[in-house]
């Protein structure tokens, strides 16, 4: 095999293992914020752009002591809003325009608190 067959394989094996990145790790925990009635939004990120592009984070619903729920993953150009009313936790999924900056609502959930709980995006924490 040549000295530049070699280079080159070697390169796009660099460039696939940095590349990648998993939605749901928790490895690099940012913050949690208190959304209300003992609800909370774990932020962690997920993936480091560093100087070739933007941060990618995963946010978790959770009350700290049963559940976790995958929310979702954004970036730069998108991000995530809740509120909460009554019973109900609506989640809306949100982009920006490139152009003028305006917010665009891609997506809506609104989930019940005990939905949450229970959804199969949902995980059981374990405390011992």
């Amino acid at each position: 095999m040549s000295l530049i067959s070699r280079y080159i394989i070697l390169s796009l094996l660099v460039l696939m293992s940095t590349g990648c990145y998993d939605d749901n790790s928790k490895k690099d925990y940012e913050k949690t914020e208190l959304l209300g009635d003992g609800i909370y939004c774990e932020t962690y990120r997920v993936f480091g752009g560093g100087v070739y592009g933007g941060d990618v984070y995963s946010e978790y619903l959770t009350d700290s002591i049963s559940f976790r729920y995958f929310v979702g993953s954004y970036d730069d150009n998108n991000n995530l809003t809740y509120t909460i009313k009554g019973s109900v936790i609506e989640i809306r999924h949100i982009s920006y325009d490139k152009k003028d900056g305006a917010v665009i609502v891609d997506k809506i959930e609104k989930l019940s608190k005990e939905d949450v709980k229970h959804h199969p995006k949902s995980e059981k924490i374990n405390r011992k």
